[in-house]
């Protein structure tokens, strides 16, 4: 098998293949008689199943269900060097479907546990290995190695008599009746311990119990967080973000009142979600692209203990009289597009806005997101309520809820081969200039240039070499093995570029001392005492509790855990004499951001339900957290414990107080401890044992003085009548406090500066004061690129993705823009609907159609502002309208309305001239770059519209002859404007034309 298997494999058709037939037949008929009679041989006949690695499995006749728990096989490594003979879990396909994402995670768990109930029990030599490398690299291959439980290798060279390999067969058939006999899993629920969860009300809480019963009502019993999130939003619970810290608390729980084993992810952290859920990561299509989304299933054995278990529907959040069936119904309808999951729900914008319940045209949609990538300010106009403001909102919204999947041409990872070498002594490798060019510009930044050298100038040639380093014993180890063997083989190297660790060396610490820790097998921890004493939470407080009505003063306190399953740390710290005042460095920003939340809700009071008990001890809901305690239910810390580097897994898991009334606690004591009593929290009652921590002040004023946590990527700002200075959107410097005065506008501009992602500042009815007045710095700004001087803070800077847009209504109490203003920005009119085509639901509209992932991402090549006009003409350089060049076509047109607009006063410069062939740019981009710009007139349409007639005003002596001339350049040789060349402008001048006959007077903003 070992000599012939490869060459057999390159010489003859798979149909024909010797080699084949021989594990078919041969091999299982030797194998078989070698064994005896208790014993049989399936050596997998299909012939896809020895193509890349044979395989046959061994089974042990005097055993009912042998594919019910473990499996007995040889795998023979890939490149032929040798084979194993493997005790494992089975390698499912169906169970690998359900489990998706959490396959590797549930066979390696699995695996381990039933190894270390071997070692407890004496069984495992010294000759066994736990780990197999089949010389593949492919995911099933991986996947073998993480349901193998024992193996033992044989090399090529070294095979080992018949009656050993009988021998050993017999010994691991031992083994694998040892576990089916004696072993109790740890890991999976069955229906009847579910049901015992599910109707003990201590375990199971009413939140979780929610998110239950929402995903047992839907199709295949899957739901998205997105999802749950909606429904839950209609059933009164606002705001939510994740239900990652309802999951965390409600599976531990579990796991303690089933006295189950943890699960464990691969990298050491413990997976919570795997206890109740099934992870399928599928493909989606989002704005015209395909990517990976991610959806939860319910696992089978929930499924049917949730059909089955007595639990009173009164304490169901979703069963209370909010919830609505229909309503239901009606949500997972619209919701679930194309199986859309994981918050990847809308397909578009366009889709985004009518699920939102909001009608605007295709144009509007185009006209807007265009001219955003074009120039980062824009202005919108129409009437009032025709949606200008929400337009800006729920783009926003959209970009942050939806999550768009990334353009499809975006690199994930790295892949790449390297030398083993000495790479186990260096640390690392140099990489390939070619793995990393399309993520650097390498050979844009590759140059010579001038330098000076203490004072002295050369000239210097600026080369690039990328090296990586790695951390771990474990991976270290391995090339030290791998070099024994051959230092001049590869290996393959990946490089996840989604799951980049941020390095903490660079990051502020907060150091403590503590004596109060402790180390366990698999994982470190924090004692709630210490974490409570940093986070303030030992702070006790104490408020009026109503039992059935009854009132009493009682005390609460918060019950915490904070632990690491970091490898390196818990070896390091098991080779300390003691842990007695163990130095441990926290960062502090992850501190911050677990002591200050944004979804604090001020409530009077919560209501819930406990069994008395024997005791009289409850805790509080878990959803109820939020309402009286700054502190997130869950974060990950970057820690240093005694110079080492660690992710601590932070969370808050209870609220406790008991009953200390004697006249109360006589009364229930005489009732039976599972009826139930009714319990109400007056938070208005709250009094604190002490205040916040030290450290929560400390944080509390630092973050005062650079600027608060902005929670959201948009802001709507209302101009107010009385803004005459620039201090209303960037603050000022109190002299009195000694301190800037921030505002939310400076809040967010400062939070743009920190982040990549978009942002918008929307300057609601911007022409309720005068905009020159209090907008001139920030006219300047994004003109210029230079900063805005502040007063006792340093200068402000506008980043590049931040986008400001400013909305006008007309009246008696608003301001003109003066043409300042409009040559700076692009003006969109809203349209106004009629009042029956938007009752009767008869507005007809389309879908933006383009290159919608390029048109949605206001980033995307946003190079394009800085272009001047040489740039530009080459973007066209061989782009056709008709046989002619379009830049020329482009060009006439320009310069004839620029000629019919001077006889008015109203031409205009290079700044206008060079935004208008800008947006023609990202128009041609978003039609794909077409070589004939047949579609060219729409988008020349509403640059006039949007950039040459804003600034137009007067009086029919001024304006009446321009405007004549203008409605026929933009007709052309039309009779109509619904024929014409540029229909909308030429609507438009229809109209500005009719109310200067009736008027006398007219301006493009009426």
């Amino acid at each position: 098998m070992l000599d012939e298997y490869l060459i057999s494999r390159k010489t003859y058709d798979s149909s024909k293949n010797p080699i084949f037939k021989f594990i078919k037949n041969d091999f299982k008929r030797d194998l078989e008689r070698s064994l005896g009679e208790n014993f049989s041989i399936d050596s997998y006949s299909r012939t896809k199943d020895l193509g890349t690695i044979p395989r046959v499995k061994i089974i042990d006749n005097t055993v009912a269900d042998q594919d019910f728990y473990l499996n007995l096989m040889y795998y023979f490594k890939a490149d032929m060097s040798g084979l194993y003979l493997i005790l494992k879990v089975p390698y499912e396909r169906k169970t690998k479907t359900k489990y998706g994402k959490y396959y590797a995670s549930y066979l390696r768990n699995k695996s381990n546990y039933i190894r270390e109930f071997l070692e407890e029990n004496g069984k495992l030599e010294d000759n066994l290995v736990f780990s197999v490398d089949l010389a593949e690299n492919r995911v099933k291959s991986k996947l073998h190695d993480s349901a193998t439980i024992v193996a033992k290798y044989y090399d090529k060279y070294t095979i080992p008599s018949t009656e050993d390999l009988v021998l050993d067969i017999k010994r691991f058939s031992d083994l694998r009746k040892f576990i089916l006999n004696n072993y109790t899993d740890q890991i999976d629920i069955s229906v009847d311990e579910w049901i015992s969860a599910l109707e003990d009300n201590s375990v199971i809480d009413n939140k979780m119990f929610s998110i239950f019963d929402i995903m047992y009502d839907m199709p295949g019993c899957q739901a998205t967080t997105g999802q749950l999130i909606k429904i839950r939003e209609k059933l009164g619970y606002m705001n939510e973000k994740s239900y990652n810290s309802a999951i965390i608390a409600n599976s531990n729980r579990v796991k303690n009142f089933l006295n189950k084993k943890a699960v464990y992810n691969k990298d050491g952290t413990e997976n919570y979600w795997m206890r109740f859920f099934y992870g399928t990561e599928v493909r989606a299509r989002n704005k015209g692209k395909t990517g990976k989304a991610f959806q939860f299933t319910l696992k089978d054995e929930l499924i049917e203990a949730l059909g089955k278990a007595n639990r009173n529907d009164d304490e169901v959040d979703v069963l209370e009289n909010v919830y609505d069936n229909d309503l239901e119904e009606d949500y997972i309808e619209t919701e679930r597009v194309d199986d859309m999951v994981e918050e990847k729900i809308f397909n578009s914008f366009y889709d985004y806005l009518l699920y939102k319940g909001y009608f605007f045209d295709k144009k509007t949609i185009e006209n807007y997101l265009l001219s955003l990538k074009a120039k980062p300010f824009a202005i919108l106009t129409g009437n009032s309520g025709t949606g200008k403001t929400k337009l800006s909102q729920l783009f926003a919204q959209y970009l942050t809820d939806n999550h768009p999947l990334e353009n499809e041409d975006a690199i994930s990872s790295i892949n790449t081969e390297v030398l083993v070498g000495k790479s186990s002594e260096s640390g690392g490798w140099s990489l390939n200039r070619n793995d990393i060019k399309d993520l650097i510009p390498i050979d844009e930044l590759e140059n010579t240039y001038s330098i000076i050298v203490d004072g002295v100038p050369a000239n210097a040639n600026l080369k690039l070499n990328p090296r990586l380093f790695y951390k771990g014993n474990e991976l270290k180890q391995h090339l030290e093995k791998l070099a024994e063997e051959d230092q001049k083989q590869k290996v393959p190297l990946e490089i996840l570029l989604d799951e980049k660790i941020v390095n903490s060396s660079n990051k502020e610490y907060i150091s403590f001392k503590t004596s109060d820790s402790r180390i366990y097998d698999d994982f470190f921890g924090l004692s709630d005492h210490f974490v409570c004493g940093v986070l303030g939470l030992d702070k006790y407080g104490e408020m009026d509790f109503y039992f059935d009505g009854q009132k009493s003063r009682e005390h609460f306190w918060a019950r915490t855990q904070a632990k690491s399953n970091d490898k390196d740390l818990i070896k390091h710290l098991k080779s300390l004499d003691n842990l007695s005042d163990l130095e441990i460095k926290i960062n502090k920003e992850d501190l911050f951001n677990t002591l200050l939340k944004s979804d604090f809700v001020e409530e009077t009071n919560i209501s819930f339900e406990r069994k008395i008990g024997a005791h009289q001890n409850w805790c509080m809901p878990s959803n109820s957290f939020k309402n009286f305690l700054h502190v997130k239910n869950s974060s990950n810390w970057r820690v240093i414990v005694d110079g080492i580097e660690a992710i601590v897994e932070f969370a808050l898991y209870s609220v406790c107080f008991s009953l200390s009334d004697d006249d109360l606690r006589n009364h229930f004591s005489k009732k039976d401890p599972n009826d139930t009593i009714e319990i109400k929290a007056d938070l208005s009652t709250i009094s604190y044992y002490g205040d916040k921590s030290e450290l929560f002040k400390e944080f509390s004023s630092e973050f005062k003085e650079n600027g608060t946590i902005i929670d959201s990527n948009y802001k709507i700002i209302p101009v107010g009548a009385n803004w005459t200075e620039n201090r209303h959107i960037v603050g000022y410097y109190n002299v009195i406090t000694n301190e800037y005065q921030s505002t939310p506008a400076y809040d967010l501009i400062k939070a743009a500066n920190k982040s990549t992602e978009p942002y918008f500042l929307i300057l609601d009815e911007m022409n309720l004061s005068h905009v020159e007045r209090y907008f001139a710095d920030f006219l300047s700004a994004i003109e210029s690129g230079e900063k805005i001087p502040l007063y006792g803070e340093e200068e402000l800077t506008l980043p590049e993705n931040l986008f400001i847009i400013g909305t006008v209504n007309v009246d008696e109490t608003t301001y003109m823009f003066s043409p300042k203003v409009l040559d700076r920005a692009n003006v969109i009119e809203f349209e106004t609907y009629s009042a029956r085509d938007y009752m009767n639901n008869e507005i007809n509209l389309t879908a933006p159609s383009g290159n919608i992932s390029y048109l949605e991402n206001p980033l995307a090549g946003d190079e394009i502002r800085s272009y001047g006009i040489d740039e530009l003409r080459n973007l066209f350089d061989e782009v056709e309208y008709e046989g002619e060049l379009f830049w020329n076509l482009l060009t006439n047109e320009i310069y004839e309305f620029q000629k019919i607009l001077k006889e008015s006063g109203f031409d205009f410069g290079f700044r206008v001239i060079n935004e208008i062939v800008r947006f023609m740019a990202v128009a041609w981009e978003y039609e794909d770059k077409p070589d004939e710009f047949t579609n060219w007139k729409r988008y020349f349409d509403a640059c006039i519209k949007q950039k040459l007639l804003p600034k137009l005003h007067g009086s029919e002596k001024i304006i009446g002859e321009t405007l004549d001339k203008l409605y026929s350049k933009c007709v052309g040789k039309h009779l109509t404007y619904e024929t014409a060349n540029y229909p909308e402008s030429a609507r438009k001048l229809k109209e500005m034309r009719d109310i200067l006959t009736k008027q006398r007077y007219v301006s493009f903003i009426n």
